[in-house]
């Protein structure tokens, strides 16, 4: 018999980009943390890709559905406002090294996100 896995992603968020169909990675990324109670924001490239995406995010119960191009201007703020809006106040934060980077203020230990396309994730070496 198969264990059913806890919520223990229950009250966290999840930030999924890169679904582009139901064999994605990053679609069985957003399933896995919808399957352990993540609230999940999932992100579709232009429109085209929309038609595939919406439904998926759907499925899943994706409490943010939005696009996100990263080389277009305005587009990776305009979300961050959203997910702020939506999840939480931001917060901007800077690193030893200066990189900023933006943290919904949901939990004790938010996911985090970089504020700007230039950002460099923590724990990776900044730019």
């Amino acid at each position: 018999m198969m264990e059913v896995p806890r919520p223990v992603l229950k009250g966290k968020k999840a930030l999924v980009v890169g679904i582009a169909n139901e064999y994605s990675i990053a679609y069985g990324c957003a399933r896995a943390f919808r399957e352990l109670g993540a609230d999940l924001a999932i992100t579709y490239l232009s429109q085209k890709a929309r038609v595939y995406v919406e439904p998926l995010a759907e499925k899943l119960e994706a409490q943010i559905i939005a696009p996100l191009d990263v080389a277009a201007p305005g587009e990776l703020e305009a979300l961050f406002e959203r997910i702020g809006k939506e999840w939480g106040r931001l917060r901007k934060q800077i690193c030893r090294r200066g990189c900023s980077t933006a943290r919904p203020m949901v939990s004790r230990k938010p996911w985090t996100f970089p504020a700007t396309p230039s950002s460099a994730w923590p724990g990776s070496r900044c730019r």
